[in-house]
């Protein structure tokens, strides 16, 4: 008898939705960290009979009538990486980002073209960029995961088909790396294989190859893996964030702010389909996408004696609300996560979170120890200097890697 180790799971992410279908072309491992977890609830109807008289007949039935879409979560850190052969910039969980943003259509991934979200370049000319120009879609990309819960010897899988990236949320605890932590759904979770299919799993499993440095996920000698070695981390206490006021009388004033903590999350708000026919057990049969929100929240000391800190922001929007003056108070929001705006020679992994239209509210106070403040905001849509609800230019993520 094995018992499964948490510590001893993989996860495998493709984009064929059949086990007979991965390739070292579209199939490769994404690390996680502890604490991932999939589910999948099923749907009753209780009948209940009820009788008048001496002796009624006081029994139940009770029918499964779906199976509810799979309910997923894992967290995995955010890791630039450098392709030292074609010099440009590339990160492990680059695919999590393509699946949140990129349209179901899409047939290759990482090509930066064609509905895909993410361009590789090289630092000096932007990084990797994640972009939501295409995202505005009824259905997103689909990928399928594949877990092992055992070991080497006594592999345990779970294949999940149908995977939608629903929300990313980043985490910038000030004592933490920077980490992401995903969750969406999943058509249905298998757990039984054909011979065929455990010879292929068995394949990904004994013959991992090296994510390819020439292409994504293309090359590489076998199944693609996560590059061994020493992994690149971003330590979100050199994170750093600027704010330049875009509307009104804050136009232009701009402020720097040390972060405590906070976090950023995009949400696609989907919504699974199952059908409710009689006699059957129904099964999910397809997605459709919901609002894109991306908001979040920044934590940082109150601090005074300075024409662009914190108690300044607050002080102005303060000023701004009690004046009744309509205008938003919206700003070109800015957070560098791992340290300041990068710069030749990069000597420290860094993601730019880039926001042109970010909404603030009144910052929450919060009596500490050391006081603090809490600010919420929502990213907008912008064209120019005016709101647009058409545009998809909330967000755009930057990696950048140590060559």
């Amino acid at each position: 008898m094995a018992f499964s180790l948490s510590r001893n799971a993989k996860l495998y992410v493709s984009t064929s939705q059949t086990i007979a279908g991965l390739a070292d072309t579209n199939t490769w491992e994404v690390p996680i960290l502890d604490g991932f977890s999939f589910s999948a609830a099923t749907a009753t109807q209780e009948i209940e009979i009820s009788e008048a008289g001496t002796t009624p007949v006081r029994g139940q039935q009770v029918f499964t009538t779906a199976i509810e879409p799979v309910e997923w979560s894992i967290q995995s850190y955010m890791r630039p990486r450098y392709d030292t052969i074609d010099t440009i910039v590339d990160a492990v969980e680059r695919v999590l980002w393509e699946a949140i943003a990129a349209k179901e259509d899409t047939n290759t991934v990482g090509t930066g073209a064609n509905g895909l979200a993410t361009t590789r370049q090289d630092n000096g000319a932007g990084g990797l960029a994640i972009e939501f120009a295409d995202s505005n879609t009824n259905t997103l990309l689909r990928l399928s995961f594949i877990f092992n819960l055992g070991t080497t010897a006594s592999p345990v899988w779970y294949h999940i088909p149908g995977v939608v990236v629903d929300t990313a949320e980043v985490d910038f605890a000030i004592d933490a790396i920077a980490s992401i932590t995903w969750s969406g759904f999943g058509d249905r979770i298998v757990s039984d294989f054909t011979t065929a299919e455990l010879t292929a799993l068995s394949n990904m499993q004994s013959n991992p190859g090296q994510l390819s440095e020439t292409a994504f996920p293309t090359g590489g000698d076998s199944f693609l893996q996560a590059p061994t070695g020493v992994q690149a981390c971003i330590r979100n206490k050199l994170s750093t964030v600027s704010l330049i006021g875009k509307t009104g009388e804050l136009y232009g004033q701009s402020y720097s702010l040390a972060l405590t903590g906070g976090s950023l999350t995009v949400a696609n708000n989907v919504t699974f389909l199952t059908p409710e026919a009689l006699g059957v057990v129904n099964q999910p049969c397809g997605h459709f996408t919901g609002q894109r929100v991306i908001s979040g929240e920044m934590t940082a000391y109150l601090k005074t004696g300075g024409a662009n800190d914190t108690a300044e922001l607050l002080k102005d929007l303060l000023a701004y609300a009690n004046s009744g003056v309509a205008d938003p108070t919206d700003f070109n929001l800015t957070i560098n996560v791992g340290g300041p705006t990068p710069a030749s020679p990069w000597s420290s992994p860094t993601v730019v979170f880039d926001m042109p239209g970010a909404h603030l509210v009144i910052p929450q106070i919060n009596i500490e120890d050391v006081v603090s403040v809490t600010i919420p905001f929502n990213a907008l849509p912008y064209t120019g200097t005016a709101p647009d609800p058409e545009a998809t230019n909330e967000l755009t993520v930057a990696y950048y890697a140590t060559p």
